[in-house]
């Protein structure tokens, strides 16, 4: 046994000096085995085992107290074992013992020997091979990347890209000796890659690079100066071309967008109307615009015959027939004058017919009617500063007239840290209609387009509406802002559903529009950068809201006809943004764990839906069969529009639309998906595209206007990026190269490593690479080589100290807090890879802020927090129960959708599967509402708060404080809800330290001091005083008869003294008030016993003037 074991270690040995030699001869910069004390490589020891100068022998040196030596490394150690007290051998480096000679070797080929092998960045020392490479990836990420990215081969894109340049460039002459001159591939390897499907199409590129065909100025980008971000505002003063001979060769006007015949706009139903309309109030001094071609105009047109002669469906006509023979019989001329006119008069009387009888309808009706438009919210009582005053005291009234007016526009500012008192930063009036006149009103630019065959020929789109669609698209319409005209929301609403439908029926079907139905107002929003450029806000276009009721109906009918890819999430009915982010992850996480290269591109269309051309709008809409009369409408609209954008206290002249859709109309979203959806068919038809699942590709997967590309090769990342660029030309968009961003992963040394340098152009400007260092965002989340990131919290502590700092009462930093703050940390902490970790730390700065808003105390259980405010607590949500739930339950709807490939093979991941088990885990099985209400019960100090569940008056003020009430108030009310207020006998103190300090031999608590304490004997009288005659006030109020502390004798001679006797006719209601403490005893049990004292079936009778025997009941 000794001899096998002796062996074993020698081989041992043996292999360590082997690999040590290989690291060495690998890394020229780490040293061999070094001596202890000599710092020279070890040497073998001369025979007999003596050593040649003073010191320890070869065979170790004798401990104290034994025979024993301690040896040093060599190949020939002996050594005798004598028994002794001491462990036998010991370490002369760490004089650590050790029983055996084989432990005492191999501690020594590590002990002290720091310096085997040395990183290559620091120099520092490490025992293996693996410590050294862990602290090179750990402590020199950077570094090491870069020496791992230098490693990776050359780009089969880039390898494409020059073949196919030489090939094109050298005219058919000979290529090849210049191909492996700047490829660095043999000859072999060149034809290899010629010979590929893919390199036919790298040629295409570049014939079409070298021979560029003429096409349209990409939008809002100026071509003197290409790294400038600003709009072009050329378009706004120059006059737009309004012949066809104006359009260059290659191009044509949105009109002829597809090879069908072009639709042509009511003439009458244009600007020019709008602006003479002078029965009408919204009509204002404008500029006339000239009109442009995006929608082309006929000679002889139906629309324009129509304007003398009239010509109405024979399906309205019917409709409308019948709908004034029941309006007739119901006695409701109003609506019969409607069907008579719309199957009377020609266009351009019904036009001015319908403007008049929309505001006497709405006048006429009580409904609320504001000509000159919205404006704003709720009056201040705090009215405006006055100079002199404290800057503290400045700050305070300017954040009370936010908090009353603009609640989100002060959590902006608290959040972000910006003084309450700065006025908020606007761009100039003139910037904003210089840029978005000149992308409003440009001319077209949108390229011919012949699309195929439609795939739908339904034409259920052109009907007159039935009441069941109305009623379903005032299904969840919430209240918004009016438009132009000043009708709200609420009106529509409570509009007679048969009167709608007889004015949309119309407006559709005779292809009408009101003045008022093209007239908008738009107001900007801010998204980022600096504030004071137009380019960094947002236009929302509001219309009518009986226009926008109208194109909801319009949009239910459209999504029955037409049916989108599949890879379109957005503006849908799926939860598109969970959708997108877990098929992003699972792919990337498939990629990494399966150690297989990827490429990854995030792509933005800058100002998509200002920009998109009517044109392209119209080919969509016959690309999917709809009807043409509903087609002809929808471009009628789009065209004919006009608004004024509105910024600070002034407004711009009107701005028609020559191109774009209405961004706030309910139409717009449909009609760009429809847009987009040529594009996503295309791209997603095909080998090429990440590997979701074995079978399950996906090229390119949008959200309105992000889009995102997965290719398994990254060699089809340029060639698809390339069909892109060109796709948005031709239907008057452009990509955003400074939004865009790509991560090209490769392998170098089995390992994956992104290219930092890789060349991915849009329209000559390069492409943002993501690295390790870095990441992209795409739909509220961070997304990694590696996936999407862990949220990160680093921004919640700034924004929970400045809602402590800011100049609001108690009881309105808690509702930020609980309204605001946490639904804001919902979304972004949906993600696959929070951890409960990450909520916990959510929750404890979230707990700990609403302790120190509220003045409550360290030990305050969470159950007075996190429980419901029906069951006791304040409502506050945990996050570490909630979160999970949700995120879970969004999870398992989206599993329900069958329609779905790359959806469903995402969803069954293993990256998913694993997050669908950690979040069950985190939920628990019992639900968080249920688990807070049995806490609380439990709960030593706030047992009792469960008998206030059915009474809504006793918790009412939690969420609106009562009037009058200070925020002391407030927060004193809390504390005596969550048994907080101060008291000697609190739980820190000590035993002798807990008596009441009134002198009492009983405990100082809080239902001692409100319900038993002499000391408090006349407050506890005042306050029942105080209760008794409000309620008496209530009960005459109501016209009731009261006795306040009368005395009433039974029949049977017993007299009571009840608090207030009230009479209603012949029967009297014994009032006895009384304010119990929450406690073990259920308020029921009270009321039960103060019943049991009055209820007496025999007679009673009351002093006075009222000394008549009659029955009553007891209401204590």
């Amino acid at each position: 046994m000794a001899d096998s074991k002796r062996k074993t270690f020698k081989t041992a040995v043996a292999a360590e000096r082997v690999r040590t030699r290989d690291m060495t001869s690998r890394h020229p910069t780490r040293k061999r085995k070094f001596d202890i004390n000599e710092g020279e490589p070890v040497k073998s020891p001369p025979a007999g085992g003596k050593s040649t100068a003073g010191g320890p022998t070869a065979t170790g040196t004798k401990l104290a107290g034994s025979n024993t030596v301690s040896p040093i490394p060599g190949p020939s150690n002996t050594v005798t074992l004598q028994p002794a007290n001491a462990a036998p051998y010991r370490c002369q480096i760490c004089e650590r013992p050790y029983e055996t000679k084989s432990g005492l070797n191999k501690h020594l080929l590590t002990c002290g020997k720091r310096d085997r092998t040395k990183c290559q960045y620091c120099k520092a020392g490490f025992t293996t091979y693996t410590g050294v490479r862990l602290h090179e990836q750990r402590a020199h990420p950077e570094a090491e990347n870069d020496s791992r990215r230098r490693e990776l081969r050359r780009p089969d894109s880039e390898i494409y890209d020059i073949l196919a340049n030489i090939e094109i460039q050298s005219h058919k002459g000979p290529f090849m000796a210049k191909m492996v001159a700047e490829s660095g591939l043999t000859k072999d390897q060149i034809r290899h890659r010629r010979d590929k499907p893919i390199y036919k199409q790298y040629l295409d590129a570049a014939r079409k690079k070298q021979q560029p065909i003429p096409s349209p100025s990409v939008p809002c980008e100026p071509p003197t100066c290409p790294t400038n971000e600003k709009i072009d505002h050329q378009a706004a003063t120059s006059t737009p071309p309004t012949a066809r001979d104006d359009v260059k060769e290659g191009e044509c006007s949105s009109a002829v967008a597809s090879a069908l015949s072009p639709i042509t706009p009511d003439p009458m139903t244009s600007r020019k109307r709008i602006r003479n309309e002078s029965m009408s109030p919204l009509s204002q001094p404008t500029v006339r615009r000239p009109r442009t071609d995006a929608v082309n105009l006929t000679a002889n047109s139906p629309a324009q015959v129509e304007q003398t002669q009239v010509v109405i469906e024979p399906a309205l006509r019917e409709y409308l027939a019948s709908e004034r023979e029941a309006a007739l019989a119901n006695g409701n001329g109003h609506l019969a004058d409607l069907c008579q006119a719309g199957s009377s008069l020609a266009v351009n009387d019904l036009a001015s017919y319908l403007d008049n009888w929309i505001i006497e309808d709405f006048q006429k009706g009580g409904r609320k009617y504001n000509p000159n438009g919205h404006r704003g919210g709720p009056k201040s009582n705090y009215g405006g500063t006055r100079p002199g005053r404290g800057p503290r005291v400045e700050s305070y009234k300017k954040a009370q007239d936010l908090y009353l007016r603009n609640r989100s526009a002060l959590v902006d500012k608290i959040i972000s840290g910006t003084p309450l008192d700065s006025t908020e930063e606007v761009p100039p009036l003139k910037a904003v209609e210089e840029l978005y006149s000149g992308i409003f009103e440009r001319a077209a630019t949108e390229t011919m387009t012949v699309h195929p065959e439609p795939r739908n020929t339904d034409a259920t789109t052109f009907a007159p509406f039935e009441e069941s669609e109305l009623e379903a698209a005032k299904t969840a319409w919430a209240n918004s802002a009016p438009g132009a005209d000043g009708i709200t929301v609420a009106s529509v609403k409570n509009t007679n559903n048969r009167v709608l439908c007889v004015l949309y029926s119309i407006i559709l079907m005779r292809n009408v529009h009101p003045a008022i139905f093209l007239r908008s107002r738009t107001t900007i929003i801010y998204k980022d950068g600096q504030r004071s450029e137009a380019a960094n806000w947002r236009p929302l276009t509001i219309g009518s809201a009986l226009q926008r009721l109208m194109h909801r109906a319009m949009a239910n009918r459209l999504r029955k006809v037409v049916a989108l890819e599949a890879n379109q999430r957005g503006f849908s009915t799926l939860d598109g943004t969970l959708a997108n982010c877990m098929i992003l992850h699972s792919y990337i996480r498939n990629r990494v764990s399966s150690n297989k290269e990827y490429a990854v591109a995030s792509l933005d269309l800058r100002k998509a839906f200002d920009t998109v051309g009517h044109g392209s709008v119209v080919g969509a809409l016959r690309r999917f069969g709809v009807d043409e009369r509903s087609i002809r409408y929808v471009a009628t609209n789009l065209a004919t529009s006009v608004t004024q954008i509105r910024v600070g206290q002034e407004t711009t002249r009107d701005i028609g639309f020559s191109c774009g859709v209405k961004q706030g109309d309910p139409l717009s979203p449909l009609l760009f998906n429809l847009v987009i959806d040529e594009l996503l068919a295309g791209l997603n038809n095909g080998e090429r595209g990440g590997t979701i699942l074995p079978g399950v590709r996906v090229s390119a997967m949008a959200f309105a206007d992000d889009i995102v590309l997965l290719e398994d090769q990254e060699e089809n990342i340029p060639l698809v990026l390339d069909e892109i660029v060109e796709f948005a030309k031709s239907k008057g968009m452009a990509l955003n190269p400074k939004k865009c961003s790509a991560m090209v992963v490769g392998l170098a040394r089995g390992v994956l490593a992104p290219r930092k340098d890789y060349k991915l152009t849009i329209d000559g400007r390069r492409v943002a690479m993501v690295t390790e260092v870095n990441s992209f965002r795409y739909l509220g989340h961070e997304a990694s080589v590696k996936g999407l990131m862990r949220p990160s919290l680093a921004n919640l502590p700034t924004w929970l100290a400045n809602l402590k700092r800011s100049p609001l009462k108690p009881d309105q930093k808690f509702a930020i807090l609980k309204n605001h703050i946490i639904p804001k940390l919902f979304y972004g902490l949906q993600n696959p890879k929070v951890t409960a970790a990450t909520l916990r730390s959510v929750d404890r700065l979230v707990k700990g802020c609403v302790k120190s808003v509220l003045h409550l105390a360290e030990h305050t259980p969470d159950a007075a927090l996190y429980a419901a405010i029906r069951d006791g607590g304040l409502g506050v949500q945990q996050l570490k129960l909630n979160i999970p739930r949700v995120f879970l339950n969004r999870l398992t709807k989206l599993i329900e959708v069958n329609d779905d490939r790359a959806l469903s093979a995402a969803l069954q991941s293993d990256c998913t599967r694993e997050l669908m088990h950690r979040l069950e885990q985190l939920t628990g099985e019992v639900p968080a509402v249920q688990l807070w209400r049995e806490r609380l019960i439990a709960s030593p100090t706030l047992a009792g708060m469960e008998n206030a569940t059915d009474d809504s008056a006793s918790r009412s003020w939690l969420q609106e404080k009562p009037r009058g009430w200070t925020g002391r108030d407030f927060v004193r009310a809390v504390q005596l809800r969550n048994n907080n207020l101060p008291t000697a006998g609190g739980m820190y103190a000590t035993a002798e330290n807990k008596m009441c300090r009134a002198g009492c031999s009983r405990v100082e608590s809080i239902c001692h001091v409100l319900q038993q304490c002499p000391s408090t004997h006349w407050e506890r009288i005042k306050r029942h005083n105080e209760v008794a005659k409000k309620v008496a006030k209530h009960c005459r109020a109501k016209g009731w008869t009261t006795l306040e502390e009368p005395y009433v004798r039974h029949g049977d001679g017993t007299l009571f003294k009840p608090d207030i006797a009230v009479m209603k006719g012949e029967q009297v209601v014994v009032v006895d008030v009384g304010v119990n403490w929450e406690g073990n005893i259920p308020l029921a049990q009270t009321y039960t016993n103060k019943k049991a004292v009055y209820d007496n079936p025999s007679s009673t009778t009351l002093p006075g003037d009222y000394g008549l025997e009659r029955p009553f009941q007891s209401c204590p």
